[in-house]
């Protein structure tokens, strides 16, 4: 079929003559809906149906390119349009995706794509949400994958997840499965396992030289060690022990325990062997792990 073309005058001045606008606009309705703009493409009856291509000018060599918006309409007492971008259903192959590209360039950063739930400015009302949901499948659901930039020369980017900040508290980040929850990234720590568990804060590690070989643990006897002072160690956190390989403790007959108290731990070595004296000597490392409060699980 023939083509139909609407193209906005040219502006001839060197300085200040800018193109003539094409605009076009649903007709107004005064006692009920005003009226569409629609744009189809042609259909393709034997092959592929026409493109429907919205592209703005190039820039000149001291400006910019035009920009895209997509913008609905205010309202005074209703709810705004919503803009929405959806493909065709494909019956016997795979629907088209959706793609958000941001143009490359070669004098700086890469520009970004930001999404962002709408504001809400009631005093009592909570602001959008932004919903990532992978799409339904009748055997397996798809994935929701993200990946951060590859660094060709140096450093690929993170991928960073943070809660909003709060007037009064700042929000959270939640791990959950089939909506169970697995783990939850608190303002105050890590809390696993449920809402009824502890809050972990704080993962403390480090080494302690445990010296046997010129005092030995006699047979059937033990002896205790501690660290240096250890800034914010409490009575009741969890410890942790694994001897160094130089201790020999894989090939001896002995047990130890750890315990926390007020700025350092404690390491209880006992040689349970009934003849012979433990002399290993190496760094013993240590683990503390700090909860915020007890929990049941």
């Amino acid at each position: 079929g023939g083509a139909v073309a609407v193209v906005g005058g040219a502006g001839t001045s060197a300085t200040a003559g800018a193109g003539g606008a094409v605009t076009l606009t649903g007709g107004a309705g005064t006692g009920a809906t005003g009226g569409a703009l629609t744009l189809t493409s042609g259909v393709g009856s034997a092959t592929s149906a026409g493109h429907v291509s919205i592209v703005t000018g190039n820039g000149g060599t001291s400006g910019t390119s035009g920009a895209i918006s997509l913008t609905t309409g205010t309202t005074t007492t209703g709810i705004t349009g919503e803009i929405s971008l959806t493909t065709g259903t494909a019956a016997g192959a795979a629907a088209g995706g959706i793609n958000l590209l941001v143009g490359a360039t070669n004098t700086g950063v890469g520009s970004a794509v930001t999404i962002t739930g709408g504001q809400s400015t009631a005093a009592t009302n909570t602001g959008g949400a932004v919903n990532l949901v992978g799409g339904v499948g009748t055997d397996n659901g798809g994935n929701i994958v993200m990946t951060g930039g590859g660094g060709t020369a140096l450093t690929g980017g993170s991928v960073v997840l943070d809660g909003g900040t709060g007037g009064t508290t700042n929000g959270n980040i939640e791990l959950k499965s089939g909506g169970t929850e697995v783990g939850v990234f608190l303002p105050t720590g890590l809390r696993l396992g449920g809402a009824s568990c502890g809050v972990l804060q704080k993962i403390i590690k480090g080494t302690v030289a445990i010296d046997c070989s010129t005092t030995n643990i006699a047979a059937a006897a033990e002896a205790e060690f501690s660290t240096a002072t250890l800034t914010g160690v409490a009575e009741g956190d969890m410890v942790i022990v694994s001897p160094a390989a130089a201790a020999n403790a894989g090939t001896s007959d002995i047990i130890w325990s750890a315990w926390a108290v007020a700025t350092d731990i404690t390491i209880r070595i006992t040689n349970t062997h009934a003849t012979t004296a433990y002399a290993g000597n190496g760094n013993w490392g240590y683990t503390i792990l700090q909860f915020s409060a007890a929990g049941t699980c």
